[in-house]
């Protein structure tokens, strides 16, 4: 039986929480026995974010501390959840490998690639595991697509466009996500999955180029366009300035030369010649709890990470930085 707490319990601490819940219900061994924070009054406050995780598995009693110290001095613990604000991911994480533990942290890696590399060589020496939560690699839907994609199914991509549009993030601690320092803005945060999704389905492009605008923070509407050799167009918006009760809306859509991909935000859609559309034929399913599992499987298996290694959430947060860079110049186009 594994055991895990979680370093940070804000509203993606609980996300987590629930994950753990599921899993353990469903027979993986497995068991959130703890978190930490520094705000006592989150570890008994209810928090509402824009991740949403549907379970009837009852809430689990789990034993709350205000420090890591404290939490780790009392807890025998294999896994560290960390679900703290992004620029303390970096050194919280080595801290946690260093000490032996199997970390798993939250998006961002980092908030900038010289962090992640010290996350990678800290990962090189520990005997536990590092992964990122880069979750958009668990979802089925995105499995398939990037699978249509290798195989050639329906022929070459012509085009891809990635949404993912929200209200401000203002529930965080001392408000931390408009402060740009600490959360890197939106095209960090948020718009982060598209960019691992789109790194995930086609690999690394030739070129980039972004245009973004400061609206709460920095960085916090983004329109990016990614250029690879064989001319497919391939651009992802993302922005967290909308209007207060907005709420989240996550589409894409996929023109392949024989199909067309399409997600609503709820369901997956293929559009195959002159046939009627159909839904994909795989099933998704929540994407942070198909996470933690693989990261478990992992762990109990030995096997080696070939799904979502550190190094692939490092190469992510190299192309944001490009995407800044264009960013910064008005939108020119950027080398990778």
């Amino acid at each position: 039986m594994l055991k895990a707490g979680t370093y940070g319990y804000g509203g993606i601490g609980r996300a987590h929480k629930k994950s753990y819940e599921i899993l353990s219900n469903e027979g993986v061994p497995i068991k959130l026995a703890a978190a930490c924070d520094i705000t006592p009054e989150r570890l008994t406050k209810d928090i509402e974010i824009n991740i949403s995780i549907n379970s009837n598995v009852e809430s689990t009693k789990i034993n709350t501390y205000p420090s890591i110290d404290e939490m780790l001095a009392n807890e025998e613990l294999d896994i560290i959840s960390i679900c703290l604000p992004t620029y303390l991911h970096a050194d919280a994480a080595i801290d946690m490998l260093e000490r032996g533990y199997h970390v798993l942290s939250e998006k961002p890696m980092a908030l900038s690639s010289a962090d992640c590399k010290r996350m990678l060589e800290a990962a090189r020496k520990a005997k536990g595991n590092l992964m990122i939560g880069q979750c958009m690699r668990f979802r089925q839907d995105c499995i398939y697509l990037k699978e249509l994609v290798e195989k050639g199914t329906y022929g070459k991509v012509i085009s891809a466009y990635f949404n993912r549009l929200a209200n401000p993030p203002l529930w965080a601690w001392e408000n931390w996500f408009m402060d740009y320092d600490k959360s890197g803005g939106c095209i960090f945060d948020l718009h982060i999955h598209d960019v691992d999704f789109i790194r995930f389905i086609f690999g690394d492009p030739k070129y980039v180029s972004c245009v973004s605008h400061n609206v709460l923070s920095k960085y916090d509407s983004n329109c990016s366009r990614f250029i690879y050799d064989d001319d497919k167009f391939v651009t992802a918006t993302g922005d967290w300035s909308l209007s207060r009760h907005f709420g989240f809306h996550q589409t894409y859509r996929i023109a392949f030369e024989k199909a067309t991909l399409t997600f609503d935000g709820e369901e997956a859609i293929i559009y195959v010649g002159d046939n009627q559309p159909v839904p994909i034929p795989v099933e998704i399913t929540d994407c942070m709890v198909n996470e933690i599992r693989f990261f478990i499987d992992m762990i109990l298996s030995g096997t080696q990470n070939t799904s979502n290694r550190p190094e692939d959430s490092a190469g992510t947060i190299a192309l944001i930085e490009k995407l800044r860079e264009s960013a910064d110049s008005n939108g020119q186009i950027i080398k990778v």
